[in-house]
């Protein structure tokens, strides 16, 4: 993973990635993950009709810099330490698009830190309708603007890495 990740590293800027936690006990990591910050809410994986999260980019708090934690489910990756003659490749392809799509948001998340200081963790009441709006906003364009930071190196898998994060 760290040889991994350093290649893609010459692609995407992961300067401010805090670390990667790969879990057999995904959702346990997820929530035990440390934010940084007292009394936010747990993390937790997408779960819903088609979309099973297997990976999560979470924005972190260390000392006074925002930084960015990777948590990967170890069954996705599992297939990256395996040899060229064991792996099968479309899996590797597959696992290969999602860490760099997890990559990407690192480099997204330290973009919107310098563009917009202190909104990524903002924890400030808003109304109902106008959280929604945030969040959705929020959503679309990060899973956009990571989806085009992470294509040079996903290029050639059949199912692409938002799908499956």
């Amino acid at each position: 993973m760290i040889a991994l990740v350093h290649e893609i590293g010459r692609y995407i800027d992961i300067s401010t990635l805090d670390g990667i936690t790969i879990a057999v006990g995904y959702d346990a990591a997820l929530r035990e993950l440390d934010r940084g910050i007292e009394g936010m809410r747990p993390e937790e994986r997408t779960n819903d009709e088609g979309l099973i999260g297997v990976g999560k980019a979470v924005v972190v708090k260390r000392e006074e810099e925002i930084k960015t934690h990777i948590v990967l489910l170890a069954d996705l990756v599992c297939v990256l330490a395996l040899t060229e003659d064991e792996r099968n490749m479309e899996d590797f392809r597959v696992a290969l698009a999602i860490v760099a799509h997890e990559c990407a948001h690192v480099e997204e998340n330290a973009a919107r830190e310098r563009q917009f200081p202190g909104t990524l963790l903002d924890q400030t009441p808003a109304g109902y309708v106008r959280l929604l709006e945030r969040q959705f906003a929020e959503a679309f364009w990060c899973e956009y603007a990571v989806c085009r930071i992470s294509a040079r190196v996903s290029r050639g898998t059949r199912n692409s890495a938002s799908e499956r994060t």
